[in-house]
């Protein structure tokens, strides 16, 4: 077992270009897609509306992204058979990351602009009622409170409706420290090559996605639309499933397996590819992100999804290993990426996400709809810009605080996340993830027996 030197640790992981403005432009795109969408009169923006429905696979890409940095790190130990990152401080880290810009947003929203679902949506709109006001049942406030609000049928779909996605990611910072050390375990187990163990998450998170979604989908065929969207997003049970981890885990597990991928590469135990393939597999990206395009119009949402996930791995991987390959600069994405303003919406993206969808109930409250072009463009201007400041104002205020008690926490050991071609990268702040909440690992007593194997192990 290696130890890295005290500078070597205390220092920060070289930022992977480009990958702040994929999260920002997402974040974006997630936004003018509700926007349109929200409108009362889909036939009068047509042309709008039917432009903005592949934007849904921003979310798809958001899991993918953040399935590739949480995983990264692990993934990194396991293949130069250093020890895992502790779980409780890559819990609390996650927590200080995400926490506290939730709850005050959330708290913001239910208590003083009065826009949270109060009850499902689903529900709501079936009686044409409003669900929107202050939540003030004890059980769905906690819910809410605690990110659980998806894990029952009693509150789905409740306080701020994106928020679900963050529920998902609560159970795969859970499952990401349990999943390491399995792998560590199988392969010792098997006698297996180490580098086995870094493919482990990837393929159990992606066959359970798999293995879900084929599920509903074979479950749901012949159901009309009403009753398909009861099913997705009314009080049952399909809907937990859904909006679950397992229900997006194979988007996770396509990041976790492009994270293996980066991780062997950074140690040598991969060959950096050539120009020219680097050049074909953008070719390829291009041509998942047609055939994606091509599944949506068919409406084969699921076969779209995982596409668009397929895609973005190996987008996120062509991204992080420009450097090292040629000139970042003459790469189009990188350049785009790379723009300001589009890593400064990454810096604010996770604020804009929770914050876009009250802002427009809100702006929805007022009288204000989107009913014609010209309300298109006035609402929604309006829209992107209360949210754009409110969600400026929460990272400055919030996020950029708790930031700095992050680097300030940063481990003092574990694998440097040393960047393909880092000397050529930006050694800047590195990337911050996806959403996290508090919790406790019940399985920390086997990930510490597995781990210690796997020193044994690799010591002998």
């Amino acid at each position: 077992m290696t130890q890295a030197p005290d500078s070597a640790r205390s220092a920060p992981p070289p930022r992977l270009l480009g990958l702040d403005g994929w999260r920002g432009l997402g974040a974006l795109g997630i936004v003018m897609g509700h926007i349109v969408i929200s409108t009362v009169n889909a036939s009068a923006i047509s042309a709008a509306f039917t432009a903005v429905q592949p934007l849904h696979a921003c979310l798809t890409m958001f899991f993918v992204l953040s399935g590739f940095l949480i995983y990264l790190p692990f993934a990194s130990a396991l293949v130069s058979g250093r020890r895992l990152p502790r779980t409780g401080r890559f819990l609390a880290n996650r927590a200080l990351r995400v926490f506290p810009a939730y709850l005050v947003i959330f708290l913001v929203v239910n208590f003083v602009f009065a826009s949270s679902n109060t009850t499902n949506v689903q529900v709501a709109a079936v009686a044409e009622q409003s669900p929107l006001g202050t939540i003030s049942d004890p059980g769905t406030l906690a819910a809410n409170l605690l990110l659980v609000q998806s894990l029952s049928p009693d509150w789905i779909s409740t306080g701020i409706l994106p928020a679900w996605s963050l529920t998902s990611e609560l159970g795969f910072y859970l499952a990401v420290p349990v999943l390491a050390a399995l792998g560590v375990f199988i392969a010792l187990r098997v006698r297996a090559p180490r580098v086995v163990a870094v493919f482990v998450p990837g393929v159990i998170l992606l066959a359970l996605g798999l293995a879900a979604n084929i599920t509903l989908v074979a479950s749901s065929v012949g159901l009309d639309a009403d009753a398909l969207a009861a099913r997705t997003w009314g009080r049952t049970w399909e809907a937990v499933l859904l909006h679950s981890t397992i229900g997006c885990a194979d988007g996770f597990g396509i990041g976790a397996l492009a994270a293996a991928v980066l991780a062997m590469l950074q140690s040598g135990k991969l060959r950096l590819p050539s120009p020219t393939v680097v050049r074909a597999s953008w070719v390829m990206v291009a041509l998942l992100a047609a055939i994606a395009l091509t599944f949506h119009v068919n409406d084969l949402v699921w076969a779209f999804t995982l596409t668009t996930a397929v895609g973005s791995a190996i987008a996120m991987l062509l991204l992080a290993i420009a450097p090292a390959v040629g000139d970042p600069s003459r790469n189009v994405l990188v350049r785009l990426f790379e723009w300001r303003p589009a890593r400064f919406l990454g810096l604010i993206s996770l604020s804009l996400y929770l914050w876009h969808y009250p802002v427009l109930y809100w702006v929805h409250q007022h009288g204000l709809r989107i009913h014609d072009y010209p309300s298109l463009l006035s609402v929604g201007s309006l829209v992107v810009a209360l949210s754009l400041v409110l969600s400026t104002a929460t990272y400055f205020l919030v996020e950029a605080p708790t930031s700095r008690v992050l680097r300030r926490r940063r481990p003092s050991a574990g694998p440097e996340l040393i960047a393909v071609g880092a000397a050529t990268a930006h050694p800047a702040r590195p990337q911050t993830d996806g959403p996290v909440v508090p919790v406790v690992v019940p399985q920390a007593r086997l990930i510490g027996r597995m781990t210690a194997a796997f020193r044994r192990g690799t010591a002998a």
